[in-house]
């Protein structure tokens, strides 16, 4: 047997009101709240008392920004074929594609640039583009942004009567299956996180400063995500080990207890985030991974 689920995302196999649903979610995240709370502590502790005011607003800017761009990013991407652009016809292939594009733009723009997963933060974290504190920060943020996001949108599927949104699930049956897993969300991760290089990176700067590059890049990076979900999909899948996890949260009333589901979702993504960050320091004399150089410490081609 395989574990391998099916590309589109499901939904709790037992209809509860939202609000119900939503009851559990507050016995479950006190961690997220707590490890954010610790991580802020631990900083200001580490940090000279003038540097306090600095912390404080960088924890607040990074908080709002993640929790808010993870509730907008899965109302977004999560939405298209349920709520709008929908179609009964069997041909729904290049709307889902064009929807999910439209979203991650919109997600994006809207909340100016979050990284809304802790993949792609780990990996930014390794590249030395944001500090420890800010990158805790960051996942407690996305962590909290999903486990109030997938209730919300559900509450408003009942009152509006749109179809309910489903989640990524991994239900663990033989280690083949989890290999599967583990290897499409290790790849994708890896893929995405290369894909963000070379649309934000890469350009020559004259380009990058052209009014329409961001809805050019953005749409790439959004093309580029549904090409993932189609072709990697053996764990639902996610591609974002918040959105797993929140959503197992979700559907369950509790935190997953199977070691496989973090493997899966937390292991595989942010190693293959890693991997892509190791890439890039190989092939940028100038980038360090994990504060260290990998090429002798050459200076870049200029664009």
């Amino acid at each position: 047997g395989s574990a391998r689920c099916s590309l589109r995302a499901r939904s709790p196999s037992t209809k509860m009101p939202a609000i119900e649903e939503a009851m559990p979610l507050f016995h479950v995240g006190w961690p997220v709240i707590l490890g954010t709370v610790g991580a802020v502590i631990v900083g200001a502790v580490q940090t000279h008392p003038r540097t306090h005011g600095k912390i404080w607003r960088m924890v607040e800017s990074a908080w709002k920004a993640e929790f808010i761009g993870m509730v907008v990013m899965i109302a977004a991407t999560f939405s298209p074929g349920k709520w709008w652009g929908a179609a009964d016809d069997g041909t729904t292939w290049m709307r889902d594609w064009a929807f999910h594009t439209i979203g991650v733009v919109v997600a994006d723009w809207s909340c100016g640039g979050p990284h809304v997963n802790p993949g792609v933060t780990a990996c930014m974290w390794s590249l030395g583009k944001c500090g420890t504190l800010q990158a805790a920060v960051h996942v407690g943020a996305q962590l909290a942004g999903g486990l109030v996001a997938f209730p919300l949108l559900q509450l408003i599927s009942d009152l509006t009567g749109q179809t309910r949104l489903g989640g990524p699930e991994y239900k663990h049956v033989d280690d083949d299956g989890l290999k599967a897993a583990a290897f499409d969300e290790f790849m994708a991760m890896l893929l995405l996180c290369i894909t963000v290089f070379v649309v934000n990176w890469e350009p020559p700067k004259k380009l990058q400063k052209h009014p329409a590059f961001y809805w050019v890049k953005q749409s790439l990076t959004g093309f580029a995500i549904r090409g993932l979900i189609v072709y990697f999909p053996a764990a639902g899948p996610a591609i974002n080990p918040a959105l797993g996890t929140t959503w197992a949260i979700y559907s369950t009333g509790s935190w997953p207890t199977e070691t496989q589901h973090y493997m899966v979702y937390w292991a595989a993504s942010i190693a293959g985030g890693w991997a892509a960050a190791l890439l890039y320091t190989l092939y940028k004399p100038s980038s360090t991974f994990f504060g260290q150089k990998l090429t002798g410490g050459g200076k870049d081609k200029k664009a």
